[in-house]
C-alpha cells in the first residue's frame, strides 16, 4: 500500500559546492500521472526519488509506472525473488509478495550498509536509469536512504542534524532560542509549533555542516531548555522488539509482561496468517496491534500483520482517520465487516483464521463478555485472545506513552472510551444465537 496514499517524488540537483532541493511533488495513485511525472522529472534532473507505492496490494504501483514511463516491461528480478522466496516461503510469481519482486527490466538492486550491525541492509534499493525508488515508511525508508546517500550521491555536502521535542509554547522559549543562534551563527536553528500533538508541541532543529557547531549547540539549548524537553521518539516502529523488551526492564508491569506472553504463547500455537488483531481504534486495541507487531518484528523486515474490526453506521471522522494511518503504520493487512446479524465470521478469510486477539476486554470491561467469547468458540471454531483480561486501562496508557505510540487524538479532547467493543460483543451474540439455532436444527 503506498503510505498515506500518495508518491512523494523528490527532485534534486547536486554539485560540489552544495546541495539544493528544488521541490517536491505529490501525485496521485494513477499510473500516468506517476509515469508522466517521473518521464519529466528524468529529463530534468540528475536525481529522482520516489517513496512509496513499492509493496504487494493492488495500489502498490510505483514499480510498473516508472516501466511504463521508460516504455519498459516489468520482469522478475532473480535476485529480489530468492529474498522474498527466503522471506514470505512463497515461489509463486503471481503471488502478491512476488509483485515486490517485479519491476522495470532496466532495473539496478543497491544495498546499503548497516554500520549498527555491520552487515549490508536486508533489503536492496532499485533503481531505474536515475529513478531511485525507496519504501514509504518512514523508518524504512530513512533507514536506506542515510546508508545510501553518500555512494548515490556524490558531490553533497554532509549535515550534521539533531532535534529536541518541546513540551512548552513557543513563545515562552523565544529568548533563549534568540541566544543560541547568536551564538552559533554557523548553526541554521529551526522553530516548528506543532499543533494538537498529543507529546510535544515545538520541534527545534539544529544542523551545520560542522558536527562539533551542531553538538555544541545543541548542548547549549538542551541545557536551557532541560525542564520542557520531551522525551519523543520519532520512529517507536523502528527496533520495537528492543524496545518492547527495555519497557519490561524499566517499569514493574507484571499484567503487561503476562499479556505478551500470552500473544508469544498464541504465536507459537498458531502461524501468523492464521492469527487476526481486532483494531478498532480505541487505546486497548492500539496497544495489543503495537505489542503483538514488536513481538513479531524480525531485523529491517516489518511484518504483514492481519487486522480486522466493524463497521459501525455512526464513526467519528477523527477515529476513522487514525484507524486508516494506523493500518498504513503497521503495514497491516486490514479486513472490514459490516454491522449486520451473523455476518461476523473470520473462517472465510485466506487463509482462515483461527484466533483472534482482542484487546478490548480489559480488568474494568469483563463483566459477561468472557462467557460470550467461551461460548462463540464452539461455534465459530475461532480461539479469542483476550491478554489486557487483568490488565486496568491506566496501565495500557502508561505503555503507549511511555514508548510514544500515536494514539487516537479524540483522548486528548476528553473522550475516555472508543472502539467499536458494544458492536462487537453484538455482532459475537449474533453469532452465538445463529450457532445455537444451527445445532437445535440438526438435533
Amino acid at each position: 500500500m503506498n503510505y498515506l496514499h500518495n508518491t512523494f517524488i523528490w527532485r534534486l540537483r547536486m554539485n560540489v559546492e552544495k546541495e539544493k532541493r528544488d521541490g517536491i511533488s505529490v501525485v496521485g495513485d494513477t499510473e500516468d500521472a506517476i509515469a508522466n511525472e517521473v518521464k519529466k522529472f528524468s529529463e530534468k534532473y540528475t536525481y529522482v526519488i520516489t517513496t512509496g507505492g513499492i509493496g504487494p496490494t493492488h495500489d502498490d504501483i510505483t514499480f510498473k509506472s516508472v516501466a511504463k514511463a521508460f516504455g519498459e516491461p516489468l520482469t522478475p528480478h532473480p535476485d529480489l525473488v530468492r529474498l522474498i522466496s527466503d522471506y514470505y516461503k512463497t515461489d509463486d510469481l503471481s503471488s502478491p509478495e512476488m509483485k515486490m519482486a517485479h519491476v522495470p527490466r532496466s532495473s539496478e538492486l543497491r544495498f546499503g550498509y548497516d554500520e549498527a550491525k555491520g552487515r549490508k541492509t536486508l533489503y536492496p534499493n532499485v533503481s531505474t536509469r536515475n529513478v531511485y525508488m525507496f519504501p514509504g515508511i518512514p523508518q524504512l525508508m530513512e533507514k536506506l536512504f542515510s546508508s545510501l546517500c553518500k555512494e548515490l550521491f556524490v558531490g553533497g555536502s554532509a549535515f550534521f542534524i539533531k532535534e529536541l521535542y518541546l513540551k512548552a509554547p513557543e513563545t515562552t522559549i523565544t529568548r533563549t532560542l534568540n541566544a543560541i543562534v547568536a551564538e552559533f551563527p554557523h548553526v541554521t536553528i529551526g522553530s516548528y509549533p506543532k499543533l494538537f500533538h498529543s507529546y510535544y508541541s515545538v520541534l527545534i532543529t539544529l544542523e551545520s555542516q560542522v558536527e562539533d557547531d551542531t553538538n555544541s549547540a545543541y548542548g547549549k539549548l538542551r541545557t536551557a531548555l532541560a525542564k520542557d524537553i520531551v522525551d519523543f521518539d520519532k520512529y517507536p516502529l523502528d527496533k520495537s522488539h528492543k524496545k518492547l523488551q527495555n519497557y519490561f526492564k524499566s517499569n514493574n508491569s507484571a499484567i503487561l509482561k503476562t499479556a505478551a506472553d500470552v500473544i508469544q504463547e498464541c504465536l507459537r500455537k498458531y502461524s501468523s496468517e492464521e492469527i487476526c488483531i481486532y483494531f478498532d481504534g480505541g487505546i486497548e486495541s492500539t496497544c495489543i496491534l503495537h505489542m503483538y507487531y514488536a513481538l513479531t518484528a524480525k531485523e529491517d523486515f516489518i511484518p504483514r500483520t492481519q487486522v480486522a474490526c466493524i463497521k459501525e453506521k455512526k464513526v467519528l471522522q477523527e477515529l476513522e482517520a487514525f484507524v486508516k494511518e494506523t493500518i498504513s503504520r503497521y503495514n497491516s493487512n486490514f479486513q472490514i465487516f459490516e454491522v449486520e446479524p451473523k455476518s461476523l465470521t473470520f473462517t472465510t478469510l485466506q487463509p482462515p483464521i483461527k484466533a483472534v486477539i482482542i484487546g478490548n476486554i480489559t480488568s474494568e470491561h469483563q463483566n459477561g463478555f468472557m462467557r460470550l467469547l467461551e461460548e462463540n468458540t464452539a461455534y465459530s471454531k475461532v480461539r479469542w485472545i483476550t491478554p489486557l483480561v487483568n490488565c486496568k486501562v491506566a496501565e495500557i496508557w502508561n505503555f503507549v506513552q511511555s514508548l510514544t505510540l500515536p494514539y487516537c487524538i479524540l483522548y486528548d479532547q476528553g473522550h475516555t472510551t472508543l472502539g467499536s467493543t458494544r458492536v462487537l460483543l453484538e455482532a459475537i451474540a449474533n453469532m452465538n444465537e445463529a450457532g445455537k439455532l444451527a445445532t437445535e436444527t440438526v438435533k
